[in-house]
């Protein structure tokens, strides 16, 4: 199966793979060659990818949705990154401003 990763950013990952686990917002889904269609969002999720070929085995990514059509993986997300602590300061920061908490940190820090 093919699998295309994209971010804001471009294009991260393009590659034929055996397949690839990924946390949804519905659960751990392992997606292999010749896979049904499907379609999920998730949160903040570790890609794990399946292959002999392949150089970067983990991925980390928030925000975005997965999607598999005619075995072509497509995961189209805000962040990607292979440096798991990078996406979890970002994702985390950016909840926090979804919750208001950012803004309040930072009158605070200003006083």
């Amino acid at each position: 199966m093919k699998l295309t990763i994209v971010s804001p950013a471009g294009e991260v990952f393009s590659q034929d793979i055996d397949g690839f686990t990924i946390n949804t917002n519905s659960g751990q889904r392992t997606i292999l060659d010749r896979h049904g269609d499907f379609i999920s969002f998730f949160q903040f999720t570790e890609i794990n990818l399946i292959g002999a070929a392949i150089e970067t085995k983990n991925l980390y990514s928030a925000l975005g949705y997965v999607y598999v059509k005619n075995n072509h993986a497509y995961i189209v997300a805000q962040l990607v990154n292979e440096n798991r602590e990078a996406i979890e300061e970002t994702y985390r920061r950016i909840n926090n401003i979804r919750q208001g908490k950012e803004t309040q940190e930072l009158h605070h820090d200003k006083s």
